[in-house]
């Protein structure tokens, strides 16, 4: 929810799954399932950090929830067209293990609060200052698709007079684009993050935009995308 904890994690454990449905009829000669419901959660562990903004101070509150976003990187910083997993979540459980004169380490777990999330791409990447304006690289689908998409924004740094419009923009030839989302009420004054769910086609190219009413303020901003 506007905070970046890289560097404050040794290992994240994503679960996504179905549950299968036992529709076996007498008769048959092996079982049958359907799928149910998805469920998804992610596993958060690494090393107390007390330091403002980082790990103990954001994740030990109760009911801590948001969108939450983790970035692969290529065996490099993360860049646009990354993979990401990404989802809207409550915080189940923080749990430290002091040990004397050494590293203490924690564990945090997410779990969906029942919106579409998961894998998707990056279009912003969150260690790029932005000022003023900033149109981003496109990012290549292959194909459009036509069940919508969950986009999810990330504030990382803010400035007190900003006016930004965040959007994403998409086109079928990567030459005439248009926008995808409207609606972003993230302004940029404030760190935060915000998801947004689509319906509907999505064009084969994506790219990410934002513009400042004003001028002279430099944010921090991560993007995401999940076709469905």
């Amino acid at each position: 929810d506007g905070y970046d904890l890289t560097g404050d994690h040794n290992r994240i454990a994503i679960d996504d799954q179905r549950t299968l449905l036992d529709a076996t009829t007498f008769g048959m000669s092996a079982q049958r399932f359907i799928p149910g419901q998805r469920q998804f959660k992610l596993s958060h562990k690494g090393y107390l950090n007390a330091d403002s903004g980082r790990a103990h101070p954001v994740l030990n509150g109760v009911a801590v929830n948001g969108a939450i976003s983790v970035l692969v990187g290529q065996n490099a910083d993360v860049a646009i067209g990354d993979p990401a997993f990404s989802m809207v979540t409550q915080q189940q459980l923080y749990t430290t293990n002091p040990e004397v004169g050494q590293v203490v380490p924690f564990n945090a777990d997410f779990a969906n609060r029942g919106a579409n999330g998961g894998w998707g791409v990056l279009l912003q990447a969150p260690q790029t200052d932005i000022l003023n304006s900033l149109t981003g690289s496109s990012v290549d689908n292959g194909a459009a698709s036509s069940n919508g998409a969950v986009a999810i924004l990330h504030l990382l740094l803010a400035a007190g007079g900003a006016d930004y419009t965040f959007e994403i923009e998409q086109s079928s030839d990567n030459s005439n684009w248009s926008s995808l989302t409207s609606g972003f009420t993230l302004d940029g004054t404030v760190v935060g993050s915000e998801a947004l769910f689509l319906t509907g086609t999505v064009e084969r190219y994506l790219r990410f935009k934002a513009t400042d009413a004003n001028t002279g303020n430099t944010i921090r901003a991560g993007m995401t995308v999940i076709r469905l």
